[in-house]
């Protein structure tokens, strides 16, 4: 027997969204693509069998998160940068490979006090 994609999303406890997805992609087997309206403007819905099982695609994508054979590295210590010009110096070292957010975690400065000693050393030594 043959019902709608949305009893079928229903009585399995699908997604409707995925059933008709399934259907489009020829996941599902047995399914009927049936017109309901008139010849000018026709829709189109699909009917799947009760009984129909759906083929699961694979997985396009790899978790990344269950990469538990690697050692995890270790978080390298933030620098011990106590004066303003210790903190000037990190900046003017790191200013090209690091952006504000990392310096900012690294010096413990603001966003604006990085971005006015950024641009003192941008007009003192043009980086």
């Amino acid at each position: 027997m043959l019902i709608s994609a949305n009893e079928y999303a229903e009585k399995n406890g699908y997604r409707l969204a995925t059933v008709k997805q399934w259907c489009y992609e020829g996941n599902l087997q047995g399914v009927q693509k049936m017109s309901t309206g008139k010849s000018g403007m026709a829709t189109w819905k699909y009917m799947i069998p009760e009984d129909a099982k759906p083929i699961r695609p694979l997985r396009r994508y790899q978790k990344t998160y269950e990469k538990a054979e690697e050692p995890e590295k270790a978080a390298k210590p933030l620098p011990k940068l106590k004066t303003r010009r210790d903190k000037c110096e990190h900046i003017r070292k790191h200013c090209i490979t690091r952006t504000y957010g990392q310096l900012k975690k690294e010096t413990g400065l603001s966003h604006m006090e990085i971005r006015r000693i950024y641009d003192r050393l941008h007009e003192v030594y043009g980086i």
